[in-house]
């Protein structure tokens, strides 16, 4: 969050979700492909899909906090 400093503790949380939602696309690699070719631009071929997947999650994550924060 670009207002303040993260808390090691923070970083923390996120890398312990990256790492469940990675668990997460290895038991359901079907919702894991949803996820990570959803949108606009096609991904790159390279990339891993369960990685991918994870750092969507995270992503997701940090926006819905974040409009949680500004609405209220």
């Amino acid at each position: 969050f670009p207002s303040h400093d993260s808390p090691e503790d923070e970083l923390q949380t996120l890398a312990e979700y990256f790492k469940k939602s990675t668990e997460m696309a290895e038991k359901d690699p079907a919702k894991a492909k949803a996820l990570a070719t959803a949108g606009e631009f096609p991904r790159n071929p390279k990339s891993d899909q369960k990685e991918v997947f994870a750092l969507m999650k995270v992503i997701m994550t940090l926006y819905n906090l974040d409009e949680t924060i500004v609405r209220t």
